[in-house]
Order: structure tokens, then sequence, then C-alpha cells
């Protein structure tokens, strides 16, 4: 089961070559506001009858201070940001709730209870679910007065829903050995702490979970990937690096499935010809992988 994200600011586990911070979701670049929010409403199930667009969404606070919010671009902060000239409320998940929010000169910080949730539909193309939100009574932090806010929004989908997606990971075959692979992950951005790097290029590790062996895939400028070497632990310890030639492995990549709109899931399968590896003989390498692919935007 999928859900639930991590702000990018934050760590959530490790990438490959010791480097930290495993990004769920950055903040989006200048999200559109959905259409369908002015006629969107709650169904007889109970569900808001429209599939969202794109990321965003309409408040209406009353109370102390009176007006509109709209959710219509991002916001660095702590949780996932979205708001506009007016305000900024900060979403976390698992469970979904408001960490915070800002509109006018007030300030609220509140509790998962404070605010109800109504999930609705899926647009799993993008990984947008539809929610309805209503928070009652928010009191200021410095008892500037109370306001309620109530309207529609769109949000990760892996914010909103629980979905059974499939487990990133797979297998690679060295020769007669079999290397399991665990969480790969590729980031596709400008340079950062959550970008893997190996001799200057950018790309992907997959290691083994025993940690005897891995193969760094390099991302070309198409945004395809090129098996460039492989490493391997002989039998008295020592790592010996094999570099492969551009022909050497045919490498496919096929999107499996969107958990939100920067995260996706794709499968990686290489065919390599006999390649020397210390300690192996020159032996055949294959592989087929479940990936997370996540497109970086620079906060």
């Amino acid at each position: 089961m999928w859900k639930g994200i991590a702000v990018l600011a934050g760590t959530a586990g490790v990438i490959v070559l010791g480097i930290l911070g495993l990004a769920r979701i950055t903040i989006p670049d200048d999200p559109s506001f959905s259409e369908g929010f002015t006629e969107a409403s709650l169904g007889s199930d109970g569900v808001l009858d429209f599939v969202p667009t794109a990321i965003g969404g309409e408040l209406e606070v009353t109370g102390a201070r009176e007006g509109t919010l709209t959710l219509s671009r991002g916001f660095q902060g702590p949780g996932y940001g979205l708001g506009d000239d007016t305000g900024r409320i900060f979403f976390e998940a698992d469970p979904l709730s408001i960490a915070q929010m800002y509109y006018g000169d007030l300030t609220f910080f509140t509790d998962p209870e404070d605010c109800m949730f109504t999930p609705g539909r899926l647009n799993e193309e993008i990984g947008v679910a539809a929610v309805a939100l209503e928070c009652v009574d928010l009191a200021d932090i410095r008892d500037k007065g109370m306001v309620s806010v109530k309207g529609y929004a769109a949000l990760p989908a892996d914010m909103v829903v629980e979905r059974d997606l499939p487990e990133t990971g797979g297998t690679v075959t060295v020769g007669d050995e079999i290397w399991e692979i665990v969480d790969p992950v590729l980031i596709i951005g400008p340079a950062g702490p959550a970008i893997a790097r190996e001799s200057g290029e950018v790309g992907m590790l997959l290691q083994a979970d025993v940690h005897t062996g891995s193969i760094f895939f390099a991302l070309l400028d198409d945004q395809s990937l090129q098996a460039r070497s492989v490493h391997y632990e002989d039998e008295t310890g020592q790592t010996r690096t094999v570099e492969l030639s551009p022909n050497v492995c045919s490498v496919a990549t096929e999107d499996v499935a969107v958990i939100n709109p920067q995260a996706e899931i794709v499968e990686l399968t290489f065919d390599c010809a006999p390649v020397e590896v210390g300690g192996l003989g020159s032996v055949p390498i294959e592989g087929t992988v479940l990936f997370e692919r996540i497109y970086y935007i620079e906060p």
C-alpha cells in the first residue's frame, strides 16, 4: 500500500552513494487551477463528483477575516504548501491534515482533528486526487480572532488516498549470482543533495541488498538510461569496477504507475553481453527492476 509523502527538506531514506534525503514529493512548479471546482459538490455517495485535472483548490474563509483562499501556487514550508497572495496552507499526510495556515495577519497551528477531509475522485494519469475540507473555528495563535475554512482542493494522490501500487525493487542476475535490489530511486533535476553521482555523471545505482555488488546507470540528455559500470566485491573483499562500453547492454524502460505529479514507478529491463567481472569471470548480466523516478524542482 502506498500512502504518505515526505517533503524534500526532510529525510526519508538513503539514496545511492551514501547520499541522504528521499523526496516523495516536491513543491509544484506553478500548479494550474483545476477545472471543475466551481461546479464541485458532494454526491449522494459522499464523494466529490469531479476528477481533478491539476493541483489547486479554492477555499472560503469566514469569521474574523472573510474572503477566498485560492491554492494556485506552491510555497516552501513545514509541509506541502499551497496558497496565493492572501494566505498559505501547509498540508501533511498520514493522516491528511493541515500543519499550519496563514491568512492575512492571522496564523493558525492546527491538530489533525481540527479539520475534516472527505476524499474525492482520483486522476490516476497525473497522480492527483480531489478532497473536500472543512475546518471550524480555528483560533489565531495571537488571539486575533477565529475563522472557519471550507472548500475543495486537488492534492498529490499519495497524500489523499491509499492505492495498491507495485513495490519497487527486483533482481539482477550476474552469471550464476542473483542480486536482490531494494528501493531503487532515480531523481531527475538540478544538482542537489538527493542526486546520485558517479565520476561526475548523474544517474541511478542498483545496489544489491547484501552489498556485494551494484550496477550504475547514467542518465543521458534524452532522459534515457545507459548501463555504465559494474561494481563487485571479489573473494579478497576488494571492490572491483568494470566499465561498460555504450553498446554492451540493451536497456529499456516502461512507465508503470504515477504516484503523484512528481513521482512515478518505472520498469527497467536490461540485458548485457558477457563481461569480465572480477572473481566471476566472463558472465552475462540481466535484470528487471521497478524503480521510483522523481522529478525534483529547485526550491
